[in-house]
């Protein structure tokens, strides 16, 4: 299972544990409408992500944005929808880095929205959360030495060969093909 798709199963695992008023009905990336039976109803997708700057090669830091929306088709379904994302709110202040398995997860944005679904309104919260995390941590088990090692020893120093410490290593030029400059 790559990363992102981890992630999406981790919300859906917290939010089902939180035992929300979406109850059983949390998804990841649903792609098919909810019909007023399965209300309320929360789905995770993944809007976008971006490696940061710096992070091309080896170590990769990853900026994934998520997006966790909340539907209900009620009676006060704007009232109702607007406790729910509250309810998913609460669950991840209280787990900022998904049970330690990524750097930082952080509510960008909640927007509201409202449709109209023939005889019943559709009401929706979007959650935007941002989820930073690592990839391509190297393998500390490797037999070679440290990883880290290889990985954080800095280039202190150059010393030149020249100056008087080098004397010994001079070559004196001797010839008329050798002239200098005026």
């Amino acid at each position: 299972m790559h990363p992102r798709e981890t992630i999406r199963e981790t919300f859906v695992a917290l939010i089902k544990a939180a035992k929300t008023a979406a109850g059983n009905n949390v998804f990841n990336m649903r792609d098919f409408n909810f019909s007023p039976e399965n209300t309320p109803a929360i789905n995770i997708s993944t809007q976008s992500e971006t490696i940061e700057d710096g992070y091309d090669y080896g170590v990769r830091r990853r900026v994934l944005t998520l997006d966790v929306e909340c539907y209900a088709t009620c009676e006060d379904g704007a009232r109702f929808v607007d406790q729910l994302a509250w309810e998913v709110e609460e669950v991840f202040y209280a787990n900022p880095n998904l049970n330690n398995t990524v750097e930082t997860c952080r509510l960008q944005n909640i927007a509201f929205a409202f449709g109209d679904n023939g005889a019943l309104a559709l009401h929706g919260a979007i959650l935007t959360f941002e989820v930073i995390y690592v990839t391509n941590i190297p393998n500390m088990d490797e037999e070679e030495g440290s990883v880290t090692e290889r990985l954080v020893e800095p280039f202190l120093s150059f010393e030149p060969e020249t100056g008087v410490r080098n004397k010994d290593k001079y070559h004196k030029i001797e010839g008329g093909h050798v002239r200098a400059a005026r």
